[in-house]
C-alpha cells in the first residue's frame, strides 16, 4: 500500500489579514513622513545658505569699518572720539552678528529635530505589536539610526516612570490613582532636550494622583 505524503505546512505562521493591512498602512505612513523629512532638510539647507549670506554681508560691513579705522590711525584734531566710536561699532557689530547667527542656526536645528522626532515616533509606533519579520527588523534598524542621529545632535531623552513630575520638562495628559503622588505613572511620548537643558519638546506623561 502506498503511503500518502503529509501536506507541506509553512513553518511560519500566517499573519492575520487585518494585521497585515495595518502593517502596510503604517509602512506607507512612515515612507510619507520620511519624504516630508527630506523636504524639511532641503528647507534647512536653504535657510543655512541665507544665514551664510547674511554673515558675509556682516563681514563686509566689519571690513569697511576696519578700513575707516585704519585711515584714522593718525588722528587729527577731534578725531580721537571718532576712532573710539568706530572701534566700539566694530565690537558691537561683531557681537550682534554672532548672536543673531547663533540664534537662527539654533532655531533651524530645533525645527528640523522636531520633524525628525515626529518620524521617530511613527517608526516606534509601527514596531509596537508587529510580528517579527524582515520588515520589522529593517524598521528597527532605521529607528536605531534615528536615535544615533539624535544623540550626535546632543539631545537626551526626557520622561521616566517614577520620576517627579516637572512642568518644565513634562506635559501632563491626565492623572491616575496608581503610584506615588506627584510622580510620572506612564510615559505616552518621550521628550528631548539639549545638553544645556534647552527643551526641544516636553515628555507627554500620565501623573500619579491618588485620591
Amino acid at each position: 500500500m502506498r503511503h500518502r505524503q503529509p501536506a507541506y505546512r509553512d513553518p511560519q505562521p500566517m499573519v492575520p489579514r487585518a494585521l497585515a493591512e495595518k502593517i502596510l498602512r503604517q509602512r506607507d505612513a512612515v515612507a510619507e513622513q520620511l519624504s516630508n523629512t527630506k523636504a524639511e532638510a532641503t528647507q534647512f539647507a536653504h535657510r543655512s545658505r541665507e544665514l551664510a549670506a547674511e554673515l558675509e554681508a556682516s563681514r563686509v560691513r566689519v571690513r569697511q569699518l576696519e578700513a575707516a579705522l585704519v585711515q584714522l590711525e593718525r588722528p587729527k584734531d577731534g578725531a580721537d572720539q571718532r576712532v573710539e566710536r568706530l572701534t566700539a561699532d566694530i565690537a558691537n557689530l561683531r557681537r550682534r552678528q554672532s548672536e543673531t547667527i547663533d540664534a537662527r542656526v539654533h532655531q533651524a536645528t530645533r525645527e528640523t529635530l522636531q520633524e525628525l522626532l515626529t518620524v521617530r515616533d511613527s517608526l516606534s509606533q509601527a514596531l509596537d505589536g508587529a510580528p517579527d519579520s524582515a520588515w520589522h527588523r529593517g524598521t528597527a534598524q532605521i529607528l536605531h539610526q534615528f536615535d544615533q542621529v539624535i544623540e550626535r545632535q546632543g539631545l537626551h531623552r526626557l520622561g521616566a516612570v517614577g520620576e517627579p513630575f516637572d512642568p518644565a520638562q513634562h506635559e501632563a495628559l491626565g492623572t491616575t490613582e496608581t503610584g506615588r503622588a506627584g510622580t510620572v505613572a506612564h510615559v505616552v511620548r518621550h521628550g528631548f532636550a539639549f545638553g544645556n537643558g534647552d527643551l526641544v519638546r516636553p515628555a507627554q506623561v500620565i501623573v500619579s494622583n491618588p485620591g
